[in-house]
């Protein structure tokens, strides 16, 4: 009820294992009757307490490199797909060689928020189309995913990559290693070496370079991501990045 007696909402909420694929999914469909009212979001699944503080750890995709969080997280609301949460899940893990994987099994990519307290309590938040407008209903029409596994979150990540590399959109092409419109020298490349002279001088940068290629001795190719080449200020004149240092 949204109004008394009105039985404006049917919620609906269902879970089943799928012992094929080691995973339970979770789903929720949302009837609206109402010709006032529209749904805004669903808030699916909610997980109170998944590790206990102190001991468990959750790894989240996202922001500068991805996050280990130990102890007590702080709050974060990670927005899919994009800068904040380039993958669509979370990963805890209870320090005792136990994990959960929870992800999102939507193959189009949609726009979702992870959200992470700091009482380990998570949740996918998603609008609904036309969210507010009177009449708005529904919910993600795909499932959302807890693996329980045993070992560490190279695991987890494989179940997920397992799912993506049947069923994901942006996936259709194949993997990058099968990839013929992808440089080789892209496909293959073994090391990813970041480097700014935003604080170093170009001569520390490049003895930087060359102790690694000295290490790495010809064993596997190295790529270069290098930051900050050009004169002006970082995140500034674009798109004009010349003059380089």
């Amino acid at each position: 009820d949204i109004e008394l007696g009105d039985a404006a909402l049917d919620v609906v909420c269902d879970v089943t294992w799928k012992a094929e694929s080691e995973r339970y999914e979770f789903r929720i469909k949302v009837d609206n009757h109402s010709d006032r009212f529209g749904l805004f979001s669903t808030d699916y699944p909610c997980l109170g307490r998944v590790v206990k503080r102190g001991e468990g750890t959750a790894i989240r995709p996202g922001g500068n490199w991805g996050g280990l969080r130990t102890d007590t997280p702080w709050p974060m609301k990670m927005i899919y797909p994009g800068y904040p949460a380039p993958l669509q899940l979370t990963i805890f893990e209870s320090g005792k060689g136990e994990g959960l994987l929870v992800a999102a099994l939507d193959p189009s990519a949609c726009v979702k928020t992870l959200a992470l307290d700091d009482k380990y309590n998570f949740s996918f938040s998603l609008p609904a189309v036309n969210a507010g407008a009177p009449g708005a209903e529904g919910a993600p029409e795909y499932p959302f995913a807890l693996y329980p596994y045993t070992g560490t979150w190279w695991k987890a990540a494989r179940h997920y990559r397992k799912w993506a590399v049947a069923h994901a959109d942006w996936m259709k092409a194949g993997p990058n290693v099968e990839r013929k419109d992808r440089a080789e020298r892209y496909r293959n490349a073994g090391m990813w070496m970041l480097v700014s002279s935003k604080s170093n001088t170009l001569s520390n940068v490049k003895s930087l370079l060359d102790k690694t290629l000295e290490r790495v001795n010809g064993r596997v190719p190295v790529s270069v991501h290098w930051y900050c080449w050009h004169k002006h200020p970082f995140d500034t004149m674009y798109p004009e990045f010349f003059p380089a240092k």
